[in-house]
């Protein structure tokens, strides 16, 4: 994830512009994607004025759940 999120903040990859906003979905267990890496990122892109949003309970509350203990 944290890849495919910093590609989005090259200006190269975007037409030219820097983005001003991007929009996240994980739509699975979050610790699948790497956290801290993602992290970092999402930090970098602040901290240079990008404003970050997410989806919240994209799989419910039992995103992490081993199947059937949902």
């Amino acid at each position: 994830m944290a890849t495919l999120l910093q590609a989005a903040l090259i200006p190269n990859n975007t037409a030219g512009q820097r983005a001003d906003i991007v929009s996240i979905s994980f739509n699975s267990c979050e610790s699948e994607f790497g956290l801290d890496e993602t992290e970092a990122v999402l930090a970098q892109a602040g901290a240079s004025g990008v404003w970050a949003f997410t989806g919240a309970g994209d799989s419910g509350s039992s995103a992490c759940a081993t199947h059937g203990d949902c």
